[in-house]
């Protein structure tokens, strides 16, 4: 309420986007989903924001808490120091990638972040102890920070001026992860070990990492 509160008044006289020029057929033109999903980049971005979520917002959120409790037999409060590390760790990495993205390309960014947060998957089960876990969640901090910038980037290339479709399938395919996520590894983990269901969400980043790899920068 608060910040719509702020928007109303700090920006009734200000346009958030410029007035379309109807001479322009550039500006009119709307970039197409169909036309976005023929790019290489474009179904990259949109699996690696699904490997992302479905390893940040749903194994994450949901198993590695229990993880800790019942495998670890550490308190709750441990949680909470892992969690503060990727928050911290993600944030720190932010504006460097960021600059790498434009500076080296969106591609090598995707690679790097599907792989270090793939890596911090699979390493969890197998350091079963404080060290390795703490040492997993920073390191899942640097390939999620990192996976928060270069898909998007490519989606803002993608998009151009009137891409709202493209925007929204990008986040539809993140939301997606956030829903599969828990359901899949949760039950992975019921059938047989938290362990197959790290190394499975580890699976679904490299899947991830490796669509990237094969696919040509946007730009």
């Amino acid at each position: 309420a608060v910040a719509g509160l702020v928007a109303m008044l700090g920006l009734r006289h200000t346009p958030l986007a410029p007035k379309i020029d109807e001479a322009d057929g550039d500006n009119r033109r709307r970039t197409a989903l169909i036309d976005a999903l023929r790019q290489p980049a474009y179904r990259a971005a949109l699996v690696a924001n699904l490997a992302d979520s479905w390893a940040a917002m749903g194994v994450r959120n949901t198993l590695v808490p229990l993880f800790v409790v019942e495998s670890l037999h550490r308190g709750t409060v441990w949680v909470g120091v892992g969690f503060a590390l990727v928050a911290a760790t993600n944030a720190a990495v932010l504006m460097p990638a960021g600059k790498l993205v434009d500076d080296r390309g969106r591609r090598p960014v995707i690679v790097a972040g599907c792989v270090l947060s793939g890596t911090a998957m699979v390493a969890l089960p197998l350091a079963p102890d404080l060290v390795g876990y703490l040492g997993a969640m920073l390191i899942f901090g640097l390939g999620s920070g990192s996976l928060d910038v270069a898909p998007a980037a490519v989606v803002g290339d993608v998009a151009g001026k009137r891409g709202g479709t493209v925007v929204a399938a990008f986040q539809m395919a993140g939301d997606g992860g956030w829903v599969s996520g828990p359901i899949v590894a949760g039950w992975v983990a019921d059938a047989s070990s938290f362990a197959t269901a790290f190394w499975v969400t580890g699976g679904v980043l490299a899947g991830a990492a490796v669509l990237a790899a094969r696919a040509a920068d946007v730009r």
